[in-house]
């Protein structure tokens, strides 16, 4: 049993079936993503690929939480994670300088 914030907390067979699902669609996922690479190009391949996660998961996440209630400071954070951050990595790999350890490439 492990313990969090004083309560015990008991592995159920539920719990383990949902990693274990994780694993598998996180393996599937790997060589799915590896195949496409091997025929298309990286970008189309990553644009593809997380463009049917979001239309899978933003369904899940409002029949869980509800519509979102969004504020112009929230807008303001996604511009500047979407926007200028990803801009700096690319314009930084563009330049062939390191991002992160990651050189960029074709």
């Amino acid at each position: 049993m492990a313990t969090g914030g004083g309560i015990a907390a008991g592995v159920t067979p539920s719990g383990v079936l949902l990693c274990l699902l994780a694993g598998l669609s996180y393996a599937t996922y790997a060589l799915v993503n590896q195949r496409m690479v091997a025929v298309a190009s990286p970008a189309a391949v990553s644009a593809t690929v997380f463009t049917f996660a979001a239309l899978l998961a933003v369904p899940g996440a409002v029949g869980l939480s509800g519509v979102a209630q969004i504020h112009a400071r929230d807008v303001a954070i996604l511009l500047w994670l979407g926007v200028v951050t990803l801009e700096m990595a690319v314009g930084r790999a563009r330049e062939g300088r390191a991002v992160g350890g990651w050189q960029g490439g074709t």
